[in-house]
């Protein structure tokens, strides 16, 4: 999965600031990978958390980096799951004040102007 991660990591010449956007927080025993490897790169922010659905080979994670780094935003399908790890995300969520923005056909996200290209 890193190898992924560190295979499609872009710099953009026009962003004036950093954007960081996860998509998917694998099984719950990679946190100890994902955690590692951002916290290298001097990473205690993700921007956006995009969970693409309920499985919990998407999730798994998610719980503990949402407790252990701050967190923008959250988007994900208006979906559930009868699962542990989909509980505690959802009560991490909300003892962080964190609704999600559902994931749709069409969605556009904001990431406010810092984010704007230069000119």
């Amino acid at each position: 999965m890193l190898d992924r991660l560190i295979q499609f990591s872009f710099k953009f010449p026009m962003v004036k600031t950093f954007l960081l956007i996860l998509v998917n927080t694998g099984n719950k025993e990679d946190y100890g990978t994902i955690s590692s490897y951002l916290n290298k790169q001097g990473v205690n922010k993700i921007d956006t958390l995009v969970l693409t659905h309920m499985h919990e080979d998407h999730i798994g994670s998610s719980p503990e980096i949402l407790k252990n780094f701050m967190i923008g935003q959250v988007v994900m399908p208006k979906e559930s799951a009868n699962t542990q790890v989909f509980k505690d995300l959802v009560s991490v969520m909300g003892s962080k004040g964190l609704s999600p923005v559902q994931a749709k056909a069409g969605l556009k996200l904001d990431f406010g102007s810092e984010y704007q290209r230069n000119s």
